[in-house]
């Protein structure tokens, strides 16, 4: 089979849909009460409007604005031993992967050009994963 622009581009778009309808069939469930882990259930469950609320009732009283928040948040928060972007990359969670990855610092982002999907790790429908922050 020859490998095309066109193909690949179906790969993706595929894998895409793949981790997006993956996602669907998954329930986060924080481990605790916390501020940090309520954080972490919000933005994996792709929830913006949750998330920015999080972040302006609980940011520390040095960072003023939202973009700050998100910052300083993407790099101190660990969701299940990963940070917050990364978390919500895992899980499919774009609309909050992408407001916390323009926001973060350079050395938490991650690069939108490139994509490396497994389509081989699936999880068994009606999934539960309990988060915690760290």
């Amino acid at each position: 089979m020859k490998i095309t622009p066109l193909t690949i581009g179906s790969l993706l778009t595929t894998s895409l849909f793949c981790l997006n309808s993956m996602a669907a069939n998954v329930t986060f469930v924080a481990k605790d009460n916390s501020i940090a882990t309520k954080l972490c259930v919000h933005a994996v469950n792709n929830d913006v409007s949750a998330m920015k609320t999080y972040l302006r009732r609980n940011a520390a009283n040095s960072v003023r604005d939202l973009s700050g928040q998100a910052r300083m948040a993407a790099s101190q928060i660990k969701c299940n031993n990963t940070n917050l972007v990364e978390f919500t990359a895992q899980y499919g969670a774009d609309n909050t992967f992408n407001y916390l990855n323009r926001r973060a610092r350079s050395k938490y982002r991650i690069d939108n050009n490139v994509e490396i999907i497994d389509l081989s790790k699936t999880l068994a429908p009606n999934t539960v994963i309990v988060v915690s922050a760290n």
